[in-house]
């Protein structure tokens, strides 16, 4: 899985937009208004905490 240079731009990505400090304690709604990112990037990157 982490050589799958796929995943690790979808990664690279979801983690420069919406950074794990900044979104903690968010709802998806709340990332997606705040970092720009669609309501289901907001979901994977709160998952991914």
């Amino acid at each position: 899985m982490f050589k799958d240079p796929e995943w690790q731009a979808n990664t690279f990505a979801g983690v420069l937009l919406a950074p794990p400090d900044l979104i903690r304690g968010l709802s998806p709604f709340e990332i997606s208004a705040k970092c720009g990112v669609s309501y289901s990037v907001a979901e994977i990157q709160l998952k991914n905490l």
